[in-house]
């Protein structure tokens, strides 16, 4: 990256304004614009984006892109990534920065794929120093910071909330309104929008998604939606926990680690899968969703290894289509599960 190119901020909007985050963003981007001489530009993604358009030149922006497409309501990644890619082609910046949200989080590493060029995610700083932009983020769980640096071509870079003193707008700022209408009509027909309320939450694992497992079960049962995931989902109000038995796992690393102590080649050690799950099964959660005989169920799955898919039909779920839904992200070639938690689990009730 050299100096005297274009910084594009992808600016997002709450409420018809400019969000704080974006506000921020125009701030950094400033700041560059005084270390190396950056022009700061700013983009919009709506089909009245010209609303906000003179409050993105107040805050910093010489131009701003008014991304206009039918396509482009509400978020979805394969639309925006199709218009963001065209508009880097037609504004040829150097750097594009975008909120380190749910929405640039998913788009930032789409552009730089489509682009075939650099991203760096989660960046608290952004500096111009030896002729280059350096970018820190944190890793290792937050208790090690990275700076990276690219030397050529463009850069997609997501910033995090509160790293940058936001952009004061000031009247006198002058700058132009650009109306950019993208062709989406191959990326529209990639994308299928489902207008209709969800039937179910299945919570895969994912660092984030294990933390907040207790929580984001009890939002799922809050708003009616059977919810599975792992054993917090459903201890801390979701429905249905179903997983390996992640104490086994621990104790057989544990079983492992004693024998290298020992001598013994991890190359020589045999890699084991797990043969057994555990099901929980929350039977206060499973009487405010309307689960049928959930008791009966609860009590013909205790004493004896039974497959998942069978406590589901058993549980005669009330909400069309949940059954079968949920059967299929369960591992239904793996054996069976052992109903070592499910018994606790049913005869407490939360």
């Amino acid at each position: 990256m050299s100096a005297a190119g274009a910084i594009l901020v992808i600016s997002e909007i709450e409420r018809g304004a400019v969000t704080r985050l974006a506000r921020e963003l125009l701030g950094l981007a400033l700041g560059l614009k005084a270390q190396a001489g950056y022009a700061v530009n700013a983009a919009v993604f709506a089909p009245k984006g010209g609303a906000v358009a003179e409050e993105l030149i107040a805050l910093g922006a010489e131009q701003v892109y008014c991304v206009e497409h039918p396509g482009l309501v509400g978020y979805h990644s394969e639309a925006w990534t199709s218009a963001a890619a065209q508009l880097c082609e037609e504004a040829s910046p150097e750097l594009v920065l975008t909120g380190h949200t749910a929405t640039g989080a998913d788009l930032a590493p789409r552009l730089a794929f489509r682009m075939q060029d650099s991203v760096a995610t989660g960046c608290v700083d952004i500096s111009w120093r030896d002729g280059a932009c350096h970018f820190t983020r944190p890793c290792y769980g937050g208790n090690v910071r990275e700076t990276l640096s690219f030397t050529s071509g463009l850069c997609v870079a997501t910033v995090r909330a509160g790293c940058s003193p936001a952009s004061v707008p000031e009247a006198a700022r002058r700058g132009e309104v650009r109306r950019f209408q993208p062709v989406l009509d191959q990326a529209l027909k990639r994308m299928r929008v489902v207008a209709r309320r969800a039937d179910a939450v299945v919570m895969v694992e994912d660092a984030f998604l294990n933390v907040n497992a207790g929580r984001l079960g009890a939002l799922a049962t809050a708003k009616h939606l059977p919810s599975i995931g792992l054993d917090a989902v459903a201890q801390g109000g979701g429905l249905l926990a179903y997983g390996v038995n992640q104490l086994d796992m621990f104790q057989r690393a544990a079983t492992y680690i004693d024998k290298i102590f020992k001598g013994a080649r991890p190359a020589d050690l045999p890699i084991q899968r797990s043969s057994t799950f555990d099901l929980i099964l929350n039977l206060k959660t499973a009487r405010q969703l309307g689960v049928r005989d959930a008791e009966r169920a609860g009590d013909q799955a205790r004493g004896a290894p039974i497959g998942i898919a069978e406590v589901l039909d058993r549980a005669a779920l009330g909400h069309v289509g949940i059954v079968e839904r949920l059967r299929h992200v369960v591992h239904r070639g793996h054996g069976y599960f052992s109903s070592q938690f499910l018994q606790p689990v049913c005869s407490a009730g939360f």
